[in-house]
């Protein structure tokens, strides 16, 4: 069955980690998660996809504004609604969840939506890197991210044509590589009488 193949049960031990806080968080992360969440007898997975929402919705992507700087990073994103990269949507929600008692976990990777040229792998870029949110729902983890979906586009901007060329070059370049030039040289050596016709 599926099942077998899941990983086991996460201990409780983990989970109460999955819920503990920072001292002296800002209250108002709690009651903007509360106000935003609603009842707890609503389902969790609900409630949770409800504060995913509300953060793409409510919430600008962006750099530029000097989070090092600030002493409270997620309440000033909550109340002042700044551009923020990816890291801050992530960690806002992670700490709105786990106030509400939520196990919830920022993680870090790669979003990858780039296909290589040839199509038989993906190509992954230092821009690419990415932060969202597993929140465990009683029997697994749920993969929420409260990034605005626009944000993790591939690029159509000229330096993403440039990463393209690139990457063909790229491909190219390890076929060449591959090549066994003895052998590509005395195939053409034997079609020697077409290539004096083509170079006439």
């Amino acid at each position: 069955s599926p099942a077998e193949f899941l990983a086991p049960p996460e201990t409780a031990d983990y989970l109460e980690h999955c819920r503990e806080l920072p001292a002296g968080l800002n209250p108002v992360i709690a009651a903007q998660a509360q106000k935003v969440m609603g009842s707890d007898k609503d389902p969790l997975a609900r409630r949770a996809i409800v504060l995913q929402n509300w953060l793409q919705d409510n919430f600008t992507y962006g750099f530029g504004h000097d989070w090092a700087g600030s002493q409270d990073p997620v309440g000033e994103f909550l109340t002042q609604k700044p551009p923020a990269h990816c890291e801050v949507f992530a960690t806002a929600m992670s700490l709105m969840l786990r106030t509400q008692g939520i196990p919830a976990r920022y993680i870090n990777g790669f979003v990858v939506v780039e296909p290589s040229l040839a199509g038989d792998y993906y190509v992954v870029r230092v821009r690419d890197a990415h932060a969202w949110v597993e929140v465990w729902d009683g029997t697994q983890w749920l993969v929420l991210d409260p990034t605005p979906p626009a944000a993790i586009q591939p690029g159509q901007s000229w330096s993403s044509w440039f990463d393209k060329l690139r990457e063909a070059f790229s491909y190219h370049f390890r076929f060449l590589q591959s090549l066994n030039w003895k052998q590509a040289l005395a195939a053409l050596w034997k079609q020697k009488k077409w290539l004096g016709l083509i170079l006439l």
